[in-house]
This record gives C-alpha cells, sequence and structure tokens, in this order.
C-alpha cells in the first residue's frame, strides 16, 4: 500500500507506512528489505515536503547507508540503489564510500556487478561536478546493464 499511496502522489501515508515496514523489518532481522524500505521511506519524505521532513529523510538515508555497508549491503545492485539515493540528494562522501564497498564486493566477471559500478561512480561524479567522467562510466554502465 505504501507503493501505491507513492504512485498516487500521497507522499505523508506512503512515509508512514514505509515507516511501519521498516520497523517490522528491524523486528525480523530482515536487513536487506529494511535498507530497501528505508531508502524508499527517505525518498518518501522528500517528496512529502512537510516541516523536518528533510532532516527525518537524511535520517533514512544515513540508516540506510550504515545498512549497506553491513552484511546487507552484500548484494551489488542494492549497493548501487543506495549510493545513487546519496548521491542524488548531495551526500557525495557517503556515496563514495558505498562505490568503495561496491568495487570490494563486486565480481569483477559479473557483467550486472561491473554496470552497477560504473553507473554509481558516473552518479558519484555526476553529484561532485565531474560531468564528463559521469558521462563516460553511466555509459559504460548502460552498455553491460
Amino acid at each position: 500500500l505504501a507503493h501505491l499511496a507513492a504512485w498516487e502522489g500521497r507522499f505523508n501515508e506512503a512515509a508512514a507506512r514505509f515507516a511501519e515496514a521498516a520497523a517490522l523489518e528491524r523486528l525480523a532481522g530482515h536487513g536487506l528489505s529494511e535498507l530497501r524500505t528505508r531508502l524508499l521511506l527517505a525518498d518518501a519524505l522528500a517528496q512529502a515536503g512537510r516541516a523536518g521532513d528533510d532532516r527525518a529523510a537524511r535520517a533514512q538515508r544515513d540508516t540506510a547507508l550504515a545498512l549497506a555497508l553491513g552484511p546487507a549491503g552484500r548484494e551489488p545492485r542494492m549497493l548501487y540503489w543506495t549510493g545513487k539515493a546519496l548521491a542524488r540528494a548531495g551526500a557525495v562522501r557517503a556515496a563514495q564510500r558505498v562505490l568503495d564497498t561496491l568495487r570490494v564486493r563486486a565480481v569483477a566477471t559479473n557483467p550486472l556487478h561491473r554496470a552497477s559500478a560504473l553507473l554509481l561512480a558516473g552518479e558519484v561524479a555526476l553529484a561532485a561536478g565531474r560531468t564528463d567522467a559521469a558521462l563516460a562510466a553511466i555509459d559504460g554502465g548502460v552498455a553491460l546493464d
């Protein structure tokens, strides 16, 4: 229902439902699901635009970062999504940490892992204002994805 609420532009409702889901996922010890839900919650909060929502969205991204750097972040595609959210929110250093982690955890022979690393490198470069490097990395990632 949270996804439907967000799709329909009811971001306050979506945020409440994603927050409930994240809490349940934490209690159940489902780190990967919690990580994904916290990214969705951060986006819903940012879209809602209420007073204090920017700070709350940042807190959710920080929690997602902590999860991504731990066991929940084993999957390179989830690291890509986490780093992308951080880069687009202007948290370039945090996004770079996720990119560094992704590069360590990626399997070099896996095209999806390589695409994830290149696409995130492009997002980080773009957030840092390095447009040429961003375009080159994103083009490489898209070619593999």
